[in-house]
C-alpha cells in the first residue's frame, strides 16, 4: 500500500506541477504584453500629437500668411467688386466662388464702404487658402469697424451676429499672435467649431482686421487627432485648464450660437485617477496611465501638442489591449487541462497494471510458496508415518525417499 501512496502522491505533485507552469506562463504572458501594450500606446500618443502638430501648425502658417499681407489699397469710393463681394443674399442664386459680408448691428454700408471695397479684392488670397486645406471649413475676416466678410458664400448667419463680440475676435487681439479659440456653436449652423485667429497689423488708416479660419470638431476627431487611433478607442483633445476640446460624441445638444458652450473639464473630475491624469497632461507631460470608469477599465496615453499648447490623449479600453493575453491564457489553460487528463490517465493506467501485477505476482509466490512447502514437508511427513509405523511395532513398513527409493522399517534402502 505505501507504493499506492507514494504512485497517488507523484500524480498529485506532476499535476499541481502542470497547472503552475500554466499559470506562470499566463501571468508572464500578460505581464508582458501589457507591457508592450503601454510602450504601444505611448508611441501611438505621441506620434498622433506629432501628426497633429503638422496639422495645426499648417493651420495657423495660413493664418500667419494672411495676416503678414500687404493690407489691399482703398480704391476709389464707390468702386466695388460686386461679383466677389455682396452682402448678406436676399434669396438669389450666388456662385460658390463669391465671397458674403455681413455689418453688425449699427453699421451702415456707407460708412465702411471704403474698407468693404478693399476686401472685395480678398479673394485673391482667401481662395488658394481655403482650397489647399481641406480641413478648413471657412475662412473669414473681421474688422473693428463691424465687418464679417466670408469665403465661401453662405446663409444661415443672424443679422445680429458681431463679429467683434466673439471669441476667436477678441482672443486675437489680446493675444498679438496665432490663437484657438474654445469650442463653440457655429453662427452657420456647422455644429461645434474650434477656430484659428489672428490679428492683422494696423495699416495706415489705423484699421482693425482679424483673420480666421474654421475647423469642425467632426473635423478634429476623424482627420486630426483620431488619424492613428483606429476602432478600439479615441482621441481627446484637452486645453491649459483641462477642458475638453474635442472628443468623439461631444454634441452642441440645445446651445445656440450666440449662448456660451461649456465643455467637460477633466480637472473637476470625481476620478482621482482620471484627474491625476489631466494634472500631466495640462503640465505637458508624456505618460500612460490606467484609469477606471463606470464601463470599466481604459488605457490612457497622452503627449504635448506643442503647436496649440494643448494636449492629446488617446484612451483604450483594457481589456481589448489585453485580448491577445487572454486568448493566450484560454489557449495555455486548455493546454494544462489536456495535459493534467492525459497525465492522470497514464497515470492511472500505470497504477492499474501496477495492481494486476501485484496481484499476479502475489498468486505466484503463493503458489510456489506451497509447492515449496509440500516438497520439504513430505518428506518429514513420510518419516514420520515410518516411525509411527514402527513405534506400533510394525517393522515391516516400507515407505517412499525423495529419490523414489524404498524404506523399510528397519532403516535400510531396498
Amino acid at each position: 500500500m505505501p507504493h499506492f501512496f507514494t504512485m497517488g502522491d507523484m500524480s498529485s505533485f506532476a499535476l499541481s506541477s502542470s497547472g503552475q507552469l500554466g499559470d506562470r506562463a499566463v501571468h508572464d504572458s500578460t505581464t508582458a504584453l501589457e507591457t508592450n501594450a503601454e510602450a504601444s500606446l505611448q508611441r501611438l500618443a505621441t506620434d498622433q500629437a506629432d501628426i497633429s502638430n503638422v496639422v495645426f501648425s499648417q493651420v495657423e502658417s495660413e493664418m500667419d500668411t494672411l495676416s503678414d499681407m500687404r493690407l489691399p489699397c482703398v480704391p476709389e469710393r464707390g468702386v466695388l467688386h460686386q461679383q466677389h463681394c455682396i452682402p448678406k443674399p436676399n434669396g438669389r442664386r450666388i456662385s460658390q466662388q463669391s465671397s458674403v459680408y455681413l455689418l453688425a448691428p449699427g453699421v451702415t454700408r456707407d460708412s465702411v464702404g471704403d474698407e468693404l471695397s478693399s476686401l472685395s479684392s480678398m479673394n485673391d488670397v482667401l481662395i488658394p487658402v481655403l482650397s489647399s486645406d481641406p480641413r478648413i471649413t471657412q475662412i473669414y475676416l473681421g474688422t473693428g469697424s463691424g465687418i464679417l466678410y466670408l469665403h465661401p458664400w453662405m446663409t444661415g448667419i443672424s443679422s445680429s451676429y458681431d463679429p467683434r463680440t466673439r471669441d476667436w475676435f477678441t482672443r486675437a487681439l489680446q493675444s498679438g499672435n496665432v490663437t484657438w479659440s474654445d469650442p463653440y456653436v457655429d453662427a452657420s449652423g456647422k455644429g461645434l467649431m474650434i477656430t484659428c485667429s489672428r490679428q492683422v497689423p494696423a495699416d495706415i488708416n489705423g484699421r482693425t482686421w482679424v483673420v480666421a479660419s474654421d475647423v469642425t470638431l467632426s473635423t478634429v476627431n476623424s482627420q486630426i487627432i483620431g488619424t492613428q487611433v483606429g476602432s478600439n478607442g479615441y482621441a481627446f483633445l484637452l486645453d491649459k485648464q483641462g477642458n475638453v476640446v474635442a472628443r468623439p460624441g461631444i454634441t452642441a445638444g440645445e446651445n445656440g450660437w450666440d449662448e456660451s458652450f461649456e465643455t467637460e473639464n477633466l480637472l473637476s473630475s470625481n476620478n482621482s485617477a482620471l484627474v491625476a491624469v489631466a494634472r500631466d497632461m495640462v503640465a505637458g507631460k508624456t505618460g500612460t496611465a490606467r484609469v477606471s470608469f463606470a464601463d470599466g477599465e481604459k488605457y490612457i496615453a497622452y503627449a504635448p501638442l506643442k503647436s496649440v499648447n494643448w494636449s492629446v490623449g488617446i484612451v483604450v479600453p483594457v481589456d481589448d489591449v489585453i485580448a491577445p493575453a487572454q486568448q493566450t491564457r484560454a489557449q495555455i489553460v486548455n493546454a494544462t487541462g489536456e495535459t493534467s487528463t492525459l497525465l492522470q490517465q497514464k497515470m492511472d493506467l500505470a497504477r492499474n497494471v501496477f495492481v494486476v501485477l501485484f496481484i499476479l505476482l502475489f498468486i505466484m509466490v503463493t503458489v510456489l510458496s506451497v509447492l515449496f512447502a509440500q516438497l520439504i514437508t513430505r518428506p518429514v511427513a513420510e518419516l514420520k508415518k515410518g516411525s509411527e509405523a514402527i513405534g506400533t511395532g510394525d517393522l515391516e513398513y516400507r515407505g517412499e525417499n525423495r529419490n523414489g527409493g524404498r524404506v523399510r522399517g528397519s532403516g535400510a534402502v531396498l
